[in-house]
């Protein structure tokens, strides 16, 4: 787990521009820390102890992952 903190602290400030921007550029609702949250979390699936992460690869997926959340969670429609 020290070494999933690790990672996490060299990538937290490319996960934070990058929700940022999607925040921003999608017009959606969701918020800058639901997409956070949900990008630590798909950082945290994609972390293996085993072999060291590549940022390129990880950033990429994240990005991937968020625009899938996004896109499922716009089309949900609010309950009257």
């Amino acid at each position: 787990m020290k070494d999933f903190e690790y990672y996490f602290n060299i990538l937290k400030k490319d996960i934070s521009k990058i929700c940022l921007g999607l925040n921003k550029g999608t017009g959606s609702e969701i918020e800058y820390k639901d997409l956070f949250q949900e990008a630590s979390i798909k950082l945290f699936y994609l972390y293996n102890g085993n072999i060291p992460p590549i940022k390129n690869y990880l950033l990429t997926a994240i990005k991937h992952h968020l625009i899938d959340y996004i896109r499922k969670n716009s089309r949900k429609s609010p309950v009257k």
